[in-house]
Formats: C-alpha cells, structure tokens, sequence
C-alpha cells in the first residue's frame, strides 16, 4: 500500500492505495483522514503524487 496525495479540481485527497494502482482507471482508495472507502475516478485526476 502506498500514500498519496491527488488533485481533482477543486477536491485534495490525501489517500491509500494499492501498490499496483492504475491512476488511469477507477480505483478503490481510503481516505487517510476519516478512513472512509472512496472509489475514484483516475481519468478525472489533475495530479498524484506520492507522499
């Protein structure tokens, strides 16, 4: 599992992820401050990086 810190327009996340995620697709992600399981949208991602 790697952190990540991604950029949706006007929405941050700060999430965990797969290893072997494909930002391009959707994927399943925790949200690192509620814990909450998000589902995003990768095609929507202004940018990802690794934190």
């Amino acid at each position: 599992m790697k952190q990540m810190l991604i950029d949706m327009g006007c929405y941050s996340l700060e999430v965990e992820v797969a290893d072997d995620v494909d930002l391009d697709d959707r994927f399943p992600a925790t949200d690192l401050h509620t814990g909450e399981q998000l589902m995003i949208n990768g095609w929507l991602i202004d940018s990802a990086e690794e934190i």
